[in-house]
């Protein structure tokens, strides 16, 4: 048996209702350009952050991140990203895993896919592992949509999130702004799950966590696991936007930089996203709209 329906249906059916994600053909260029800046107040030149907003939903794997400051210059931080699996058939992007989504919510906005397909058996994992090319302060990212469903008895699928950091392999702690349907420490003994059993819409804000390093971090890892056996036809979370808030001295690029295209890593344009970092460089806990 598999489940699938609209994200956001607030209709009440007799099958069990998921997501209904807007995606497009593989993106035809791999350096996103943008025809206007960003506004002058969107973010501090000191927040470099990436906006997946700015990309086009397709089924292009993302492995690499460039990250802009406000100013759209080029902080000299890049990130490459790597998937693995177990219990997916020996996949390591099962599903749209690492894949740009958009919502179907009004306004839509745009998160990195982490999935699972059925039949799923408890304990099975995808992983998402974000390596930065040095270490950042402040890196901050939200997961989205940490749920459960069941239906007629059967469970259609129970969304389990490990978190981990490091900085030069050692552990960095990190401090998580839950949703009001989310518990747990982000632990292997406690991982992020809901607390309620349905399927909340993607911007209730409800289920989702930010995540918040201590201390200086070049690499983060979200292992998104199957709390139980279900039968999801598209058991999956969201990754949100990311930024981290320290400033990299931005050279001008020569003009053979500037002609030159990324092969592999899309450009993201920052802004002020879904209230990551507030005045006094606190997370914060607004809903995303």
């Amino acid at each position: 048996m598999s489940f699938s329906a609209p994200e956001n249906d607030t209709q009440t059916t007799k099958e069990v209702s998921r997501r209904t994600l807007v995606k497009g053909a593989a993106w035809a260029v791999p350096v996103i350009a943008f025809a206007a800046p960003a506004p002058a107040m969107a973010a501090s030149p000191c927040t470099p952050s990436t906006n997946f907003d700015g990309l086009t939903p397709g089924n292009t794997v993302q492995t690499g991140i460039v990250f802009y400051n406000s100013l759209n210059q080029p902080t000299g931080v890049t990130a490459s990203i790597a998937y693995a699996s177990a219990g997916q058939g020996g996949d390591p992007t099962p599903g749209g895993t690492g894949t740009v989504a958009a919502t179907s919510t009004n306004p839509s906005w745009n998160y990195i896919e982490i999935e699972m397909l059925s039949e799923l058996t408890a304990g099975d994992w995808v992983t998402l592992t974000l390596s930065l090319s040095q270490a950042v302060s402040g890196l901050r990212f939200t997961i989205h949509d940490i749920d459960k469903v069941r239906s007629q008895g059967e469970v259609a699928w129970e969304d389990f999130v490990e978190i981990s950091g490091t900085f030069s392999g050692n552990p960095v702690a990190y401090v998580p702004a839950l949703g009001s349907n989310v518990t747990g420490a982000g632990t292997a003994a406690s991982p992020f799950q809901p607390i309620a059993w349905g399927d909340n819409p993607i911007d209730s804000g409800l289920n989702r966590v930010t995540v918040g390093f201590n201390a200086p971090v070049n690499q983060f890892i979200i292992k998104y696991r199957a709390g139980q056996d279900g039968y999801s036809s598209n058991q999956h979370i969201g990754l949100g936007n990311i930024s981290y808030n320290i400033c990299q001295p931005a050279s001008a690029p020569s003009k053979q930089a500037r002609s030159a295209p990324l092969a592999t890593e899309p450009r993201f344009l920052p802004q002020e996203i879904e209230g990551f970092v507030g005045a006094d460089g606190a997370i914060d806990g607004t809903v995303d709209s």
